[in-house]
């Protein structure tokens, strides 16, 4: 494919798309800025003829059509999916990651958060069918845009599994300030005036949503890895308010294919949304409200032939969704303009895995018949995790040399204003949840055998695993007693550990510092 001759020596490893119909935003001259990253700005009927900014690559409609993309002439003028052909150009100019958002959108770290390394460790989602990111980063009455409004009041699973895995292949980061939520939420719980000023748990661990369970993701702060590129398609037919939703269920299915799956970050961007009518994003919602559901259930009864390949099952999906009228016939045909663009441009297709051996309405898959390319050690751990709702300075994780778990009411007294996180380590969980239950908030709880107390710096290794986002780690033992009055002098860049030794053979403090430069959290 030839490329214009004013793009031809444009080149970079990692893009950012964008679309928009306004002059420069100020998000969208901080993201030109961004070190390492290259910005392709896609214009539609209603950009400024004149639009340009510096270190910005920006596509007018003549340049979208002089690209020579054949799925370009099924995206109509005028629509959210024109962003389709920015990412052709980002691929066609060398991209091996890319970062979608919209022009009201701040990155808030430089995108350093999204991990591009292959592997991670990290915790799997273990609940069923249905993943809610909101309340993993601690707003548990919050839902995010394409969340099934049947399933907002369901209460969730909190269990999660600690092992080593594959790097999600698309990963969404919450957005603090004001999220994407639907209509429903903002004309029901919101002032008209005011502006929404939401907040995530900056300091919670990433979660990884496994094959058999979805979780709505938008396009507004979301990283595809190169082996996801194929799932960057924006249908052009649903509203502007459902597009990128039917797409990232759409993905969803098709990435337990290929062994990948969604993973949701902490909070590494902040959006002030432009101004418009919430009355008008109801009705263009429409099908998210009453669609959603039945759209959830036919993916989750949905095969792809055996034998067939990957792109196969793509364009087969795309053409069985518009049988089922969730899109127009134009999208399945442009999903296979799609593909053959993204052919043409070199881009190598996935391998597809074995996938599909449960019996046809399956609304689970057990661990055990999750991929074999997603885990990638044999050990796991068992944990559950709940969120703090306000952001906290560093991490303190309790653990017990025998499981005295009656004393959970007052370790939650003496230690719970300081540390908002709270990770309890220790064998026998239906005991620790007999005791928990009676406390007034739900507690973290990861089930490690330690021997008595003998291996107690297992769990502190498996903790730091979970990737907090904080700053340092206080580990102590149930038989230290701290000053939490001194605990605000302690730096947290530090790895704290404190737990009494077996024999005491002087009279110096039992207390003790342990300096890793290796385990710190910065």
């Amino acid at each position: 494919m030839r490329l214009p001759d004013k793009f031809s020596t444009v080149s970079s490893d990692r893009w950012i798309v964008v679309t928009t119909i306004f002059d420069p935003t100020p998000d969208i001259k901080f993201m030109a800025e961004i070190p390492g990253w290259k910005l392709v700005v896609v214009g539609d009927t209603k950009t400024p003829k004149d639009w340009r900014h510096p270190n910005c690559e920006f596509l007018s409609l003549e340049d979208q059509r002089s690209l020579g993309f054949e799925s370009e002439s099924l995206v109509p003028e005028g629509s959210y999916a024109r962003k389709t052909v920015g990412y052709l150009f980002a691929i066609a100019h060398g991209a091996t990651v890319i970062y979608e958002t919209d022009d009201d959108n701040r990155p808030l770290d430089n995108l350093k958060s999204f991990i591009i390394d292959p592997t991670m460790w990290g915790i799997l989602y273990r609940g069923e069918r249905l993943f809610n990111p909101y309340r993993h980063f601690g707003q548990p009455t919050l839902w995010p845009r394409g969340y099934p409004l049947g399933s907002v009041g369901e209460k969730p699973t909190s269990e999660y599994l600690l092992n080593h895995w594959k790097t999600p292949s698309i990963q969404q980061g919450v957005v603090n300030g004001d999220p994407d939520m639907d209509a429903i939420f903002r004309l029901t719980r919101k002032q008209t005036s005011s502006q929404l000023n939401v907040t995530f748990d900056v300091r919670a661990p990433p979660a990884l949503v496994p094959a058999g369970v979805f979780s709505p993701f938008n396009s507004q702060n979301t990283l595809f890895l190169y082996d996801a590129f194929w799932a960057l398609l924006i249908p052009a037919s649903p509203t502007t308010r459902v597009c990128d939703i039917w797409r990232g269920y759409w993905a969803q299915r098709l990435l337990w294919e290929i062994g990948g799956n969604v993973g949701f970050f902490p909070p590494n961007a902040v959006q002030k949304r432009n101004v418009h009518s919430y009355l008008s994003d109801a009705k263009e919602e429409t099908d998210l409200y009453f669609q959603t559901e039945r759209l959830l259930n036919f993916l989750t009864k949905w095969r792809c032939g055996t034998g067939l390949t990957f792109f196969a099952c793509v364009t087969q999906l795309s053409a069985d969704m518009a049988h089922r009228n969730f899109w127009k016939e134009r999208d399945a045909r442009l999903t296979n303009l799609w593909i053959k663009d993204l052919v043409s441009l070199g881009y190598k297709e996935p391998q597809r895995i074995c996938f599909g051996s449960l019996k046809d309405g399956a609304q689970h898959i057990p661990e055990e018949k999750l991929p074999n390319q997603t885990r990638l050690a044999d050990h796991q751990v068992n944990l559950t995790f709940w969120a703090a709702e306000q952001t906290p300075p560093q991490i303190y994780s309790q653990v017990f040399n025998y499981p005295h778990y009656e004393n959970l009411q007052f370790l939650e007294t003496m230690y719970g204003m300081h540390f908002p996180h709270i990770v309890y380590c220790g064998a026998n969980k239906d005991i620790f949840n007999t005791h928990a239950k009676i406390l007034p908030k739900p507690l973290t709880f990861m089930e490690v055998d330690h021997n008595d107390g003998w291996f107690f710096q297992h769990c502190l290794i498996q903790v730091m695993k979970m990737q907090f986002r904080v700053d340092g780690y206080l580990f102590i033992g149930d038989d230290v007693l701290l000053n939490v009055w001194n605990i605000h002098k302690m730096p947290l860049n530090k790895l704290w550990v404190y737990r009494a030794p077996v024999v005491q053979l002087s009279k110096k403090p039992v207390g003790h510092r342990v300096e890793h430069p290796k385990l710190s959290v910065e």
